[in-house]
Order: structure tokens, then C-alpha cells, then sequence
């Protein structure tokens, strides 16, 4: 069970971070960076 939990701990914190660098990425794309 423990490893099931660390597992989607991690899961949650990936895609957390793929939202961030699209958010980063689409702010880079409207101001021309």
C-alpha cells in the first residue's frame, strides 16, 4: 500500500511540473521569447 501511495505522490508531482513548463512554454510563445 505504501508503494502505492509514493507512486501517485510522484505521478501527482509530474504532472504538476508538465503543467508548469506548458505554462511556461505558452507564455514564451505569446510574448515571442
Amino acid at each position: 500500500m505504501h508503494c502505492v501511495i509514493r507512486q501517485r505522490k510522484l505521478q501527482l508531482k509530474l504532472k504538476f511540473l508538465k503543467l508548469i513548463l506548458s505554462c511556461e512554454n505558452d507564455c514564451r510563445n505569446n510574448h515571442n521569447y
